[in-house]
C-alpha cells in the first residue's frame, strides 16, 4: 500500500472514532453516560450499555462511579490539582504501580444465565481529560489493561483504547 493511502485511511479511522464519540454523547439524555472500550480489538460493551452515575470531585483527584443499564460498572480515580475547582484538561500517566492516585476499572455480567462477572484494569497507559466541565466529560484512553486479577502478569496484558463521555453529569464537590 502507497503511503498515500495509508495517510487516507489513517484520517478516515480518526474522523470515525470522532464522529462516534460525537453521535453517541448527541443520544445521551442528562445524566447518562457511554464507554466504548477496545480490547484487543473486540468491543467490551454493548453499543445499547448506557450508564449513571456521579462524579465526586475531591481537594487531590476525582473518581466517576457508573452503574449500567446492563450490570455493568465503571470505576475510574484520577488526580488533579489542589489549586482547581474542576480538574483540567490534559494527559494523565495510569499505572498499576500507583493505584491510589490514577486508576481505571471497567467490568459487566457476561452472559445473564451464567451471571459471571469479567473484569479489566488498565495497567499501564494514559486518560487524556478532552473536556470536564458541568455539561460534558470526555476522556479518552489508550494503553494495556488486564483481567483484574492477573494485572500483575505482564504478559496476560492487553492493549486497549476507548472514550468515556457524560452528559451534563452529576458532580459532587
Amino acid at each position: 500500500m502507497r503511503t498515500s493511502h495509508i495517510f487516507v485511511f489513517l484520517i478516515i479511522t480518526l474522523a470515525s472514532c470522532a464522529d462516534h464519540e460525537v453521535r453517541k454523547f448527541n443520544l445521551l439524555q442528562d445524566g447518562e453516560a457511554f464507554a466504548s472500550f477496545d480490547v484487543e480489538g473486540s468491543q467490551f460493551y454493548s453499543d445499547t450499555t448506557l450508564f449513571k452515575g456521579t462524579v465526586f470531585i475531591y481537594k487531590e483527584s476525582f473518581t466517576i462511579n457508573l452503574f449500567g443499564n446492563d450490570q455493568s460498572n465503571i470505576m475510574l480515580t484520577l488526580p488533579k490539582s489542589a489549586e482547581s475547582k474542576m480538574p483540567q484538561t490534559g494527559k494523565i500517566k495510569i499505572s498499576t504501580k500507583n493505584q491510589l492516585e490514577s486508576d481505571l476499572m471497567f467490568g459487566k455480567i457476561d452472559g445473564a444465565a451464567s451471571g459471571k462477572g469479567i473484569g479489566y484494569i488498565i495497567t499501564e497507559g494514559e486518560a487524556n481529560l478532552v473536556q470536564f466541565d458541568t455539561s460534558k466529560i470526555l476522556i479518552k484512553y489508550q494503553g494495556k489493561c488486564s483481567e483484574i486479577n492477573n494485572y500483575m502478569d505482564e504478559t496476560k496484558w492487553e492493549k486497549m483504547q476507548g472514550f468515556l463521555t457524560i452528559k451534563k453529569p452529576d458532580i459532587k464537590q
